[in-house]
């Protein structure tokens, strides 16, 4: 096994020649120390960004509906929504004969709330009240018959 470098550059010549100096003593220690700071520093980043993971996470499963009282209720927003759209047409049906009919105010009400629920994206616990009001009302509609209105006196 040959030991010999054999030819070195002109660069290591050149550094060979350099001067050696002993640095200053407190220089190891505040190596160490901007080092133990970065580690530190990495590590509360690291535990920040973990916490961060763990609350988003536990937000986001306490925001998750929960499967059974979802399912009913939202079989028991269509059964409600079903049994308003038949009120509704069985009250047009009755209202054949008379085309100058008007809507109930408090229906229309109803119906106004009912829209802005679901342009605000409200949950099924916000609309079903709100269904259930709207049937009632059709419902009460219908039971009056052929009286549209109220004259005052």
């Amino acid at each position: 096994m040959n030991t010999d470098p054999g030819p070195r550059p002109a660069a290591w010549a050149i550094g060979m020649r350099l001067p050696e100096f002993e640095p200053d003593p407190a220089l190891w220690p505040r190596i160490q120390v901007a080092r133990h700071r970065q580690v530190v520093r990495r590590r509360w980043r690291h535990a920040g960004g973990l916490f961060a993971l763990v609350a988003a996470l536990g937000l986001s499963f306490t925001m998750l509906p929960q499967g059974e009282s979802v399912d009913s209720a939202g079989e028991e927003m269509a059964k409600l929504q079903q049994r308003s759209s038949t009120l509704e047409r069985d009250w047009l049906a009755s209202m054949a004969e008379s085309t100058s009919a008007r809507v109930d105010p408090r229906l229309e009400l109803i119906d106004h709330n009912l829209q802005q629920a679901y342009d605000d994206m409200a949950s099924p616990s916000e609309l079903i009240p709100l269904w259930r009001k709207r049937s009632q009302a059709m419902q009460e509609v219908i039971d009056r018959g052929s009286v549209r209105s109220i004259t005052r006196i």
